[in-house]
């Protein structure tokens, strides 16, 4: 099993637009004055928008976001063990299948992304099999 390379963190030289960049990648994601504010850094709302223009800013929230997708695994198991629950607890047959659509599209995405980032990766992605008449009413008896 391979282990992932963790690249050492190149924060900005500024540290009032690192503290930006490390708010808005994180709880304050699409609210730039909110994480302007964070930082201790007090711009117009007009300014703190233009901050993303930065390329240095953008680069440096990219890297931010990666490394916390790349933490992520247990937010993927709780997605695939939400779309599980609903499957076998919805009280409606839509809501069962449009969680089995939607478990398909997160396991065919989790999938490829493990293909790009490791060929011949050993896990893959199951569906269940339906488990009910062939018409999919009623109860198999």
């Amino acid at each position: 099993m391979r282990k992932k390379v963790v690249k050492k963190d190149k924060k900005l030289k500024s540290k009032t637009k690192e503290a930006f960049c490390q708010a808005y990648a994180g709880e304050f994601w699409g609210d730039p004055v909110g994480a302007a504010e964070k930082a201790n850094w007090t711009p117009s709302a007009g300014k703190a928008v233009e901050l993303l223009s930065d390329p240095e800013i953008l680069e440096r929230i990219r890297e931010l976001r990666e490394k916390k997708a790349s933490l992520s695994v247990a937010d993927e198991a709780w997605i695939a063990d939400a779309f599980i629950s609903i499957v076998q607890n919805a009280e409606k047959d839509m809501d069962k299948l449009r969680a089995l659509a939607g478990l398909q599209k997160f396991l065919s995405m989790r999938k490829e992304k493990n293909a790009s980032s490791e060929q011949n990766s050993p896990v893959q992605g199951e569906l269940p099999l339906f488990d009910g008449c062939e018409d999919g009413e009623g109860v198999l008896s």
